[in-house]
């Protein structure tokens, strides 16, 4: 009797788990996707709107420090040259004077 009681239970449980996984499947199907375009439409137009300045933003700031690094970068690259060009002249200069006093010396 028992085992009976049991097994009665147990199929009343596995038929009230698939009627509920069908009419999860039915609810969803009927009501949920179809308006779930209409939710999610003005949310992703909201986002693009939002968004689209602080993008354009970002790429100004963007491009404003590329050529902001590009004017310092030409900066630092003329300095260098200036100093190797200043340091050069300094030890031709230091040549040719250390070479013409030994030479007014030894005359």
């Amino acid at each position: 009797m028992i085992p009976k009681i049991m097994a009665f239970i147990v199929a009343g449980i596995g038929v009230f788990l698939i009627l509920t996984v069908v009419g999860g499947i039915f609810v969803f199907n009927t009501f949920i996707q179809p308006n779930l375009a209409n939710v999610v439409e003005p949310v992703n137009e909201t986002v693009n709107e939002v968004s689209k300045p602080i993008v354009e933003e970002g790429e100004k700031l963007v491009q404003e420090g590329i050529e902001q690094g590009q004017q310092e970068a030409g900066n630092i690259v003329s300095e260098i040259i200036q100093a190797n060009i200043t340091s050069v002249r300094e030890q031709i200069i230091s040549a040719f004077t250390i070479g013409g006093e030994s030479e007014s010396e030894q005359e």
